[in-house]
Formats: structure tokens, C-alpha cells, sequence
């Protein structure tokens, strides 16, 4: 039988291969995320996500949002300006929705001296490379979301995963439990006390310990891997 178990934050030398650079890591991850965004159907945008209060449209519609918001975050703009998720796409419009964010966070981000660069976010401040490991891990959970609703097999690139599951381990840790709880605390803090937002994640669902990549990187955000 294999243990089940919940890790401790890694060490570098976890990571399987050479870490990439967070910018081509992040913009792997894009391209990854791309690539599933493109061969979603009309059809199926009402079907329901692993992602707790979204459909298909809704992440996609929230994919979209995190790209433009990590693009507002390099320009200095509020994190907020940018909502949780983009309406108003015609149902076959999803693609190049995604395209043209993607061509807009990489424009930013093209800037290699936004990497040392302190971030400031409504929950935290961090240099610019924390930052696009966060984001690495958030496009690529949600990459699996979309994958699992449509019935797709992403092309994963493994150290795009480990740097990604590295990020969120430090960026989410174990805390004990009640993520939630706490994120709803937290929000009251926030600007507008966090209207439209909810928590990103929930419990840590033990995993064995040689599960792929992409498992405990789901299962760290409390989804149970597929």
C-alpha cells in the first residue's frame, strides 16, 4: 500500500529538473493553458469545474482575469482594478480572449527587472519573481480544472510543475487547517473587504507520495486529483 502523505514545504533540490526562469516558466504555464483554453467547445461551457463555484465559462472567464491582473500588478496598477473574472465574451470568443491577454502580460512581463521589483498586493508584498511563481501555480491548477471539465490531457512540463508547487507551498502553507475560515477573516482586511472574492484554496488532500507532479500540486489546493 502506498502512504499517504502531506509534505513539508520543498527544498530546492526537490525540484526535478533545473528550475526554469519564472518568466519562461510563467509563460509556459500560459502556453500550456492556451492550448486546453483553444479546444473548449461551445457545448461545453455550463459544465461544472473541480474549481468550486465555476463552470466552464466562469474559468475561463477567471483564466483570463489573472492574466490581465498579473499585467495590471507589473504596471503598478491595483491588483483590484482587475475583477475576479471577465464577462461578456461570445461563447466562441474564449480563445482569443485568452490570446490577447496572453499577449498583454507577456508585453509587461517582458521587463526582466520587474522580477526584483516589490509587488504590492492587497494580501501581500513580494518581489516580482514570487509573484509569477504564484501565478505559475494559479494558471496551471486552473489548466487542470478546465482539462478535467472538458475531457483534455495537458502536455505538462514538469519543472514548470515543481516550481509551481514549490511557489505554493510557501505561498499556502499547511497553517494547521481552516484555510478558509482564515481567508474570510483575512478578506476584512482587504479593500472593499474582498466583495467578489473567495477563497482560492482549501484543505491539503494527502497524496501518496510518488503521485505525479500535477496531482500534489491539485491536491496542496485541496482538490482531489483526477
Amino acid at each position: 500500500m502506498t502512504n499517504q502523505t502531506t509534505p513539508s514545504a520543498p527544498e530546492l533540490n526537490d525540484v526535478p529538473t533545473e528550475a526554469p526562469n519564472p518568466r519562461h516558466a510563467f509563460a509556459k504555464a500560459i502556453a500550456t493553458a492556451q492550448a486546453i483554453v483553444a479546444n473548449v467547445s461551445p457545448e461545453q461551457l455550463n459544465l461544472p469545474t473541480p474549481c468550486d463555484g465555476y463552470n466552464v465559462e466562469g474559468l475561463l472567464g477567471h483564466l483570463c482575469a489573472v492574466l490581465r491582473r498579473t499585467a495590471a500588478v507589473g504596471r503598478g496598477e491595483p491588483a483590484m482594478s482587475v475583477p475576479q473574472e471577465i464577462t461578456g465574451i461570445a461563447a466562441d470568443g474564449w480563445a482569443t480572449e485568452f490570446a490577447a491577454a496572453t499577449v498583454e502580460v507577456t508585453s509587461v512581463w517582458g521587463d526582466a527587472d520587474l522580477l526584483s521589483k516589490l509587488m504590492i498586493l492587497p494580501w501581500a508584498q513580494m518581489p516580482g519573481f514570487a509573484l509569477l511563481g504564484m501565478y505559475t501555480g494559479e494558471v496551471s491548477v486552473h489548466t487542470w480544472d478546465l482539462a478535467v471539465a472538458t475531457g483534455q490531457t495537458p502536455e505538462w512540463d514538469l519543472s514548470v510543475l515543481a516550481a509551481a508547487l514549490h511557489a505554493a507551498k510557501i505561498g499556502n502553507p499547511i497553517d494547521g487547517g481552516g484555510r478558509p475560515s482564515q481567508f474570510d477573516t483575512f478578506k476584512l482586511t482587504m479593500p472593499n473587504r474582498g466583495e467578489g472574492m473567495s477563497a482560492p484554496f482549501g484543505e491539503v488532500v494527502p497524496t501518496p507520495a510518488d503521485a505525479p507532479l500535477i496531482d500534489q500540486l491539485v491536491a496542496w489546493t485541496g482538490r482531489k486529483p483526477a
